[in-house]
């Protein structure tokens, strides 16, 4: 997985604050290609992106692949996942499925996908897209939140904030 610090601008001229490069308090757009890996365990949750303060009072945005397939002998649609946090409240995940079978965007596994995750005016839209697609990106799932997820934390790739739930 990849790791990086939190990244700061210089400090301002008057308040001499460095804020976070990666703001989350306001307005942002995420984009994240991924291919599923075969032989994944069915209904495990897979990290793309995590910038998540666990702590009390934190803030964080995390985006999950959730791994399709038979579970408890039911099959089951892969699903995106955008889980949100502000204050130390993690609200309701945002989600998209992608049905098992005849997918809408083919199945994950195997093919490259894109996710999108963009907060507009206050409205969090996940969009999905990829190679194996019938439809070109396109928005499945929307949220109001106009909440700060912004945090001081690492922003890592492919695994979740404590650095299990790896992508691979």
């Amino acid at each position: 997985y990849i790791e990086y610090t939190n990244p700061v601008t210089v400090p301002l001229p008057v308040s001499g604050a460095t804020p976070n490069v990666i703001d989350l308090s306001a307005d942002f757009d995420i984009f994240i290609w991924f291919k599923q890996l075969s032989g994944q365990t069915a209904g495990s949750e897979r990290c793309l992106f995590s910038k998540w303060d666990n702590g009390g009072s934190g803030n964080g945005l995390e985006i999950f692949y959730k791994v399709g397939g038979v579970i408890s002998g039911v099959s089951q649609d892969g699903n995106i996942i955008v889980r949100v946090r502000n204050n130390g409240t993690t609200a309701s995940d945002i989600t998209y499925s992608n049905p098992t079978i005849g997918g809408v965007h083919g199945g994950f596994v195997n093919n490259w996908n894109l996710v999108r995750v963009k907060r507009n005016a206050g409205v969090i839209s996940l969009q999905v897209a990829g190679t194996g697609t019938k439809i070109p990106l396109t928005q499945f799932a929307t949220s109001n939140n106009s909440t700060s997820f912004d945090n001081t934390q690492p922003m890592k790739f492919g695994v979740d904030y404590t650095s299990s739930a790896k992508f691979a």
